[in-house]
């Protein structure tokens, strides 16, 4: 987020930015270079057989971010301040303007980047995809977006073999994250946030290369609740965008989500609205 906002003006002040971490998966993580600036959200990476690192997410372009027209200029302690007609809440909207899905690649996470290209949207409509690809060994792209939408191309740069289409179900709620299973590669798994105020996230698998899905109904992959290794805990009122960190096997060793702690917090209402990234470890035994 843009001048120390929080998430509430996500529509107005989202931007891309690089983070490195020195001492290992765990981090501490150091902020970067902005990637992209105003207007980026929902950023995921894949690695192309070839090395490239391929970058997927939503983007605006041109002179005015969404929602309010400009970014909300000013934050307290991370919160927003809302500030009609220039700092809307995104329940308060008054541009309209489509959430497109971009690519763009680089040989290194710093980069340089490509140019930003285009994502085919098929028949999804206007609103953000939340798509989120892999990229196989053979260049194949195959991803998830908004349930209950998919996305395959027979290469990962040729636009014109993406294809969009709408299956029965894929994931639970939105913010889906594909992988596939570290001990047999024709299985792919997908981590997903509940939606909205439900902090909690869930988990599903294919064994049919994406075109079905299942899922443990009774079983939350993660929840509101999270354990510092200071003893300390929060219960999040927001805990969304489940990415997975890997091991070189391409063993997931730690989650991580973009999450807000404050409370009291409703869909509309939420005066604690600062937000930041969550690491937390998962239980290799």
């Amino acid at each position: 987020m843009t001048s120390n906002t929080g998430i509430l003006v996500w529509m107005s002040n989202s931007q891309v930015r690089h983070a490195v971490s020195h001492t290992g998966p765990y981090g501490p993580f150091e902020p970067q270079e902005i990637v992209y600036g105003l207007w980026g959200h929902e950023p995921t990476v894949s690695r192309a057989p070839t090395g490239e690192y391929v970058l997927f997410w939503t983007a605006h372009f041109g002179d005015q971010v969404p929602c309010s027209g400009i970014p909300c200029q000013t934050g307290d302690n991370g919160n927003s301040v809302m500030d009609a007609p220039h700092c809307l809440n995104i329940h308060d909207c008054v541009c309209s303007t489509n959430l497109n899905s971009y690519m763009s690649y680089a040989k290194e996470p710093a980069g340089p980047w490509s140019e930003p290209v285009l994502v085919p949207k098929g028949a999804f409509g206007s609103g953000d995809t939340n798509l989120a690809p892999i990229i196989r060994e053979d260049g194949s792209l195959f991803g998830l977006g908004r349930p209950g939408w998919v996305w395959r191309a027979s290469h990962w740069r040729n636009l014109s073999t993406y294809t969009v289409e709408q299956i029965d179900a894929t994931v639970l709620g939105e913010d889906p994250f594909v992988y596939r299973d570290p001990y047999n590669a024709s299985v792919l798994h997908a981590l997903s946030h509940a939606g909205h105020y439900d902090a909690s996230g869930g988990h599903v698998w294919s064994i049919d290369g994406g075109k079905s899905w299942q899922c443990h109904n009774d079983t939350r992959a993660y929840s509101s609740l999270i354990k510092y290794t200071d003893g300390t805990q929060s219960s999040l009122s927001r805990r969304e965008r489940p990415h997975l960190i890997m091991d070189k096997q391409g063993v997931p060793v730690a989650l991580t989500n973009g999450v807000t702690e404050g409370w009291p917090c409703t869909y509309r209402v939420c005066p604690l609205d600062y937000c930041h990234t969550a690491l937390q470890m998962i239980n290799q035994d």
